[in-house]
């Protein structure tokens, strides 16, 4: 069955999935359920011929890319950190809101790198 078959089937389940994924991402987190089941069909179609045994073997490597797919953005905001000084109309408030933000960003990595 061909991912384009697929997608009608498991749509909502992936949205499920990446929701339960996203719940605990601080505040500010750019990424919405749709957002992460749209990068993992464009990493899946990027594979190239992908084969699977069955429904539950597609929602496995579905949920485990997620999965690695919020790691790697967290990472990403970890490298891309600045201080609240650099950024435009930083305030008390944002500058804390942003230490939380990469505070849980950087428990996301070292709770992969266990």
């Amino acid at each position: 069955m061909a991912l384009s078959e697929l997608a009608p089937l498991v749509g909502a389940e992936l949205r499920r999935l990446a929701a339960g994924y996203l719940r605990n991402q601080p505040p500010g987190h750019t990424w919405q359920p749709t957002d992460l089941v749209n990068e993992l069909w464009l990493r899946l179609l990027g594979r190239g011929e992908l084969t699977f045994q069955n429904r539950g073997h597609f929602l496995g490597t579905a949920a485990h890319l997620m999965r690695v797919m919020v790691i790697d953005h967290a990472r990403a905001r970890c490298a891309a950190k600045r201080t609240p000084e650099e950024l435009p109309g930083a305030g008390s408030e944002f500058a804390a809101l942003l230490a939380l933000t990469d505070q849980r960003a950087a428990e996301l990595v070292a709770l992969d790198d266990r």
